[in-house]
Formats: structure tokens, sequence, C-alpha cells
């Protein structure tokens, strides 16, 4: 059987040399592609110039000829070929044949045409390097062949050190057995996609959504090509949007101040792994006082309790003075914190951002901190969820500061700061509680409408407040007085263990208000009357008490 008809109609280059690179034979796909038709017994160089076109390939195939002559074994190139005004790629094997003294005889050149292949490859290799997600791949027992730099970056590690590690290096110890099942399922030619979680070489945990294709060559699984996302900041927003959800809802439904703050810095530490702290500022001496901060030691928030705030007054002094974000990522060379840096440093504190807390109008409540152990730089997304937990923070005081205000309004009375009727009327059951002995003291100012017309409701309403404060310092801390408005106060008395003890008490509260009384550079005398009733004497509620006592200071 002959050869040539099947070296003729091979679609690859076939040609046979001498040991002088002369071409001895060539097959028709060899010629069709050169465009030659003379071509034995010349060399490249003869047939550059035989055919100009040819000349442009005349250096790169002597240079690859020389060199499987040197090396006196097969060699493998890569060699561009123009063909049909388009560029092919050719695979090229040159295989040099000596005879059985040593001495050149052929030479044996075979090409064949891998452009698509080298597209594909090319292709995939840019694929490879630029993808967004990290891409790798692993040979079935796991070891990483390769890596792109997203890859490294998710990792930290270099794509060399990890070409010498396993996947299961990476994987967070907990969650390795569900991935070796993923691992298992796609060794037997199932893709898998599922989030897990890897440890980087600094020690970071990072949140990762994988997906796993099987190798294959001849429909056998040789390895595994993934794809890393990293999601960590996406789970963090979600954790984020979880937790501010359920602040909220907290805060909605009146949960206790303390219990929505506490769920704010456990929240915000979980996050950040930071140690977070809360001050409350008081405009009344334009300080801040340290509200919560559990992870703190009790001694370092004692000592930066009523805390000033100004322009270089560390983190949360600056913070509260310009209502600014202030991140200080190192406090031992920080100028603003050299006065408290010892104090920090000791406690092992190293970074400090605050945020101010602001009501809905703009105005200061306080200051919102996180502490690091180490030097720590914010990135966007921390700044970010720093400003939102001090705003719910800011909710939830105001909430509260709103509350306790219409709860002191509904209690209190808003001219003398004193109990209102309401709020002695809660008292009252529960004092009765506590003991049998009760009385109810009924006070009326007997010259305060005279004063007002004379003087103006301004000066009336100075001596009003002042009364108050002298019946309040008369009768002690155990007993309370309460305006009911204009110029009635009524007075509960706890533990009378007899009349006389009354009276006295009585006769001490009417020399008190009687005492002259300073307004406006101007001195005035005021005077009134007391009536007193008993409990089980003279009623058993609240209101039969007061009705008596009214009666009795009038007789």
């Amino acid at each position: 059987m002959k050869l040539e008809p099947f070296i003729n109609a091979s679609p690859d280059i076939i040609v046979l040399k001498d040991k002088d690179g002369r071409w001895m034979e060539a097959n028709s796909k060899t010629l069709e592609l050169f465009n030659i038709e003379e071509y034995q017994g010349k060399t490249e160089d003869e047939l550059g110039k035989l055919y100009p076109h040819f000349a442009v390939y005349v250096p790169v195939f002597v240079k690859s000829d020389l060199e499987a002559w040197e090396t006196g074994k097969q060699i493998e190139v890569k060699e561009s070929i123009i063909f049909n005004n388009s560029e092919r790629i050719y695979e090229v094997i040159k295989v040099p044949i000596f005879d059985a003294g040593g001495n050149r005889q052929n030479l044996i050149v075979f090409g064949r045409d891998i452009t698509e292949l080298e597209k594909s490859e090319q292709t995939y290799k840019s694929l490879f390097l630029h993808d967004p997600d990290g891409v790798y791949t692993l040979d079935k027992e796991g070891n990483f062949l390769d890596v792109n730099k997203v890859a490294e970056e998710i990792s930290g590690y270099t794509r060399e050190e990890l070409t010498n590690l396993n996947f299961r290096d990476l994987i967070v110890p907990e969650k390795l057995p569900k991935v070796l099942q993923r691992f298992d399922k796609v060794l037997c030619g199932m893709i898998q996609g599922f989030e897990s979680q890897i440890i980087r070489k600094d020690g970071g945990i990072r949140d990762i959504k994988l997906t796993t294709i099987p190798l294959k060559l001849n429909d056998q699984v040789i390895g595994i090509h993934g794809i890393a996302q990293d999601i960590t900041d996406k789970k963090n927003v979600e954790k984020l949007q979880k937790k501010q959800k359920t602040i909220l809802s907290r805060i909605a439904v009146g949960e206790p101040l303390e219990q929505i703050i506490e769920c704010i810095t456990e929240s915000v530490e979980e996050l950040s792994r930071g140690i977070c702290s809360i001050m409350y500022y008081e405009q009344e001496h334009n300080w801040l006082r340290f509200g919560y901060g559990p992870k703190l030691d009790p001694e370092f928030a004692e000592k930066m309790d009523k805390f000033p705030v100004g322009e270089n007054f560390a983190s949360y002094g600056y913070s509260a003075y310009a209502k600014d974000i202030k991140i200080v990522s190192a406090i031992q060379t920080d100028t603003s914190w050299s006065n408290w840096k010892e104090i920090a440093l000791t406690e092992g504190l190293h970074s400090c951002w605050s945020l101010p807390i602001l009501s809905s109008k703009g105005s200061l409540l306080g200051t919102f901190s996180v502490y690091y152990k180490e030097s720590m730089t914010p990135k966007d997304s921390d700044i970010e969820m720093l400003k939102d937990f001090s705003h719910l923070t800011g909710i939830a005081l105001e909430r509260h500061y709103r509350e306790e205000e219409i709860k002191y309004l509904a209690n209190y009375d808003s001219l003398t700061n004193l109990p209102n009727l309401r709020y002695l009327k809660e008292l009252f059951p529960k004092r009765l509680q506590e003991t049998n002995n009760l009385a109810v003291m009924f006070l009326d100012l007997d010259n305060l409408k005279p004063h007002n017309d004379t003087f103006g409701h301004s000066s009336g309403d100075q001596l009003i407040q002042e009364v108050g404060k002298r019946i309040q310092e008369a009768i002690g801390e155990t007993n309370v007085v309460a305006r009911m408005g204009g110029d009635e106060f009524v007075i509960l008395i706890s533990n009378c263990t007899n009349k006389t003890m009354l009276l006295e008490l009585a006769d001490k509260i009417l020399k008190a208000i009687e005492e002259p009384i300073i307004i406006d550079g101007q001195e005035f005398s005021t005077y009134g009357s007391i009536g007193i009733s008993l409990s089980g004497e003279h009623g058993q509620t609240f209101e039969e008490l007061m009705k008596n006592a009214d009666i009795a200071s009038y007789v």
C-alpha cells in the first residue's frame, strides 16, 4: 500500500527535509498553504527568493530547524502562517533523524492547524484572568492547580501559595462537612452551587458563593472548575437590614430605652467586630455623659464620663462639637487624643470612630462610637453602617425623651415642676399598701389674687414657685406636695403616727411660706390655711381625704 495518497489527503503540514535543509517531499496541503509549486531540492532561503511571499517565514523556519538539530530531539513550536489573507496558528513538530553514526540525515516537519483551539484557549485564559469573580481549578484531590487574581484577593494568598494548598485548608472547619458533600457530587459529574465561608490568610472570615463544575476529559472527571464570589458585604447588608427592622419594631412598640440601646450596640459589635459605646449630651454643662458600653472597663467608662465637647477633644468631643464624623485610626499619634491616649491605650484601645447622634431637627443628643484594639481605618460600607445605627439611636432617644416629656407633662405642674393631682392620685394606693398611716393636707394661699391684680401674673407665678419649693423643703423627701392649680396645693404625708406630729408639720409649712419672699428686688409676704384629713378616720379613698381636708381648711 502506498502512503502518498493518505499523506496528500492530510489537512496537516508534512515536509521532509535533508540534513542541509533542502525540501525533499511535501504534501498537497503544505504546497497549497504556502502557494508554491517547485520546491524539491531547495532550501528555505532559495524558496524565499523564488516565492517572495514565502520569504517572511524563512528566518523563523531556519531557527526552529537549527534548534531541533542542536537538541537532537523532537521539538514543538507554534508558528503563524497567512492563508487566504487570514492568520492561522500551527502547532509544528520537528523530528530530527540521525544515522547509526549519529550524523544528521533527515528532518521531518508536521504542522497541525490549532487556530480555533488557540482562540478558545486565549478566550478561556482571558475570562479566567479577567473574570470579576474568583476563578480556580482543582485536581480530583482538591489541590489548587490555578487561580486568577480575584481569587488571590478574596483569599489573601498569592497564586504560588494557593497552588501549594488544598481547598480544605481554606474552608471554615464547621462548614467543611457540607462542602465535602458538594465536592463529592461534583466528582460524580454534577454541577453544584452553594454558599460557605473561608478563612483568609490574615484570619478574616469571608462569606463565599461557590459554583463548581466538573472538568472532563473523554467523559471522565479529571478535576473541578470553580467560581467564587465574595458575598460578605451583601450578607452584612442583609444582616444590617434585618437588625434595623428589628430595632425599629422594638422602638415602635415602645420597649424600654435600655433594651433598645443594648440591641443596637450588640448589633454594631457583631457587624463591625469593634467595641461600641454611646454617650449622652447634657447641654446645661456642654459635656457627654457615659451612657452605654458594657464591653468597656467600668474604670475607663468613669474616666470618660462628663467628657468635654470641643474641637480638639478626642473623637467624641469633636464629633459632638462639629456634629460630624471623626475617624481616629491611631489614637497613639492623634493630637486630639493627647490628654486621654494613655487611658485608652491602657485599656488596649487603638482606634476610635465617632458619629454624632442627632434628633430629627438636628439637635445634638449624644455620640455613637466604635473602638478597636488595633489601628483601623473604616471602609465606606463601615461608615454607612455606623451612620444608620447612629440614626436609629437618635430615633430611640428622641422617642424616649418625647415619652418622658409627655409623661412629665401628664404628671407634673409646668410652673412649679411639682407633681400634679393626677400623679398624686396614682401614688396614693401605692403608699396606702405600704402604710395605713396616711394623711392629706390641703393648703390654700389666701392672698394670691390680690397679688396678681397688683403686681401682675408674672410676679404671682414667681410667688407660687417659691411657695412650692418651701413646702417641699418643709415636708422632706418622703412626703409629696402637688399643685392643683391656681393657689391650691395638696400634700400627701406618709407614716403619720399621731395628730400632734401633723399639726406641728402644718405649722412648719405655714411659717415657711410666711417668710418674706424677694421678687425682682421687692419683698413680699404671703400666708395660707391648711386642712388635714387622716386615712381611716376621715375616709379611705384619696378623693374622700382630699375633700375633707379641703373642708377642714375653712374651719
